[in-house]
């Protein structure tokens, strides 16, 4: 089973599991607080991943392994901002059967010692009680940490000094920002009230308005597709989906890597679907528009 993009982007952790009767295979977790099992094998599925998202993994840990001093179950790089962290969740059943699952770094939103031996929340209120110790847990995720900034600096030297990207403030860790001030192109705040002669741009909106079109143009239940209905379909999806801003000069077309790096950490798909389902039940237009 091959898992679409949109839905890779909604999962928080992924685990194995075994259930009787059909097996040993995985326990999915999501962002919106369901929970999937899949008939899949955690190799096979980590291989799928990477595929989805053009990562080679055996370059990935060439790479970046001994800038780390890790070889073995090393983070799951899909990109700066989707990294999962490798964490003991079960004893083996037989020799050979995985023990650990991969958390989502970003979706971690505590991590204690009880119930012991480590606990982590995460986001869609999932609690889930590890078999490692809490220090080495942090451990673990220090070392994911350092994994993401590293591929920050890289992403940012390949995107930002081609198109003067700016990253928001809030989006990355404090200690991320030495690296990224460091390199050409990105720019703070003040920085950009300062040079009239660059824009900025919400690249979002862009962004919206391309899948609110692709989704349109494949709609055979009669959405409504009037001047009205698209303005407030984009504005109900922007509102639900964070601001992504780019720095340009004045009337320079947007840079389609940038539209397209976004793409793959935000998932706008499910924002303008809501919007469409929001906006189709109570239209603001006439009934003969």
């Amino acid at each position: 089973m091959h898992l679409p993009l949109s839905e890779i982007l909604e999962i928080v952790a992924f685990t194995p599991a075994y259930q009787d009767g059909a097996g040993s295979g995985l326990t999915v977790y999501y962002r919106d607080g369901t929970v999937r099992w899949l008939s899949r094998g955690l190799k096979g599925f980590i291989q799928q991943l990477a595929r989805s998202f053009s990562v080679n993994l055996a370059e990935m840990k060439k790479n970046f392994g001994p800038l780390l001093g890790q070889v073995n179950l090393f983070p799951l790089a899909l990109g700066p901002f989707l990294l999962f962290v490798p964490l003991k969740i079960q004893k083996p059943r037989l020799p050979g059967d995985p023990a650990y699952g991969y958390f989502k770094l970003r979706s971690l939103q505590q991590v204690s010692d009880e119930p012991a031996p480590c606990t982590v929340m995460l986001d869609g209120g999932h609690i889930l009680t590890l078999r490692q110790s809490l220090r080495a847990v942090r451990s673990r995720l220090r070392t994911a940490r350092r994994l993401e900034l590293m591929l920050m600096e890289q992403y940012c030297a390949i995107i930002g000094s081609s198109a003067g990207f700016f990253v928001p403030q809030q989006a990355l860790p404090a200690k991320a920002w030495q690296e990224i001030h460091r390199l050409q192109g990105i720019k703070t705040s003040n920085e950009l009230e300062e040079d009239n002669a660059l824009e900025l741009h919400n690249l979002m909106e862009k962004i919206v308005e391309q899948r609110l079109d692709e989704i349109l143009a494949k709609d055979k239940s009669g959405l409504c597709r009037c001047g009205q209905c698209r303005l407030d379909v984009t504005a109900l999806a922007l509102n639900n989906l964070p601001s992504r801003y780019v720095v340009t000069e004045r009337g320079e077309a947007y840079s389609k890597a940038n539209i397209l790096e976004i793409q793959l950490y935000v998932d706008v798909v499910s924002a303008v679907t809501k919007a469409l389902q929001v906006v189709h039940r109570k239209p603001r237009h006439s009934a003969e528009q």
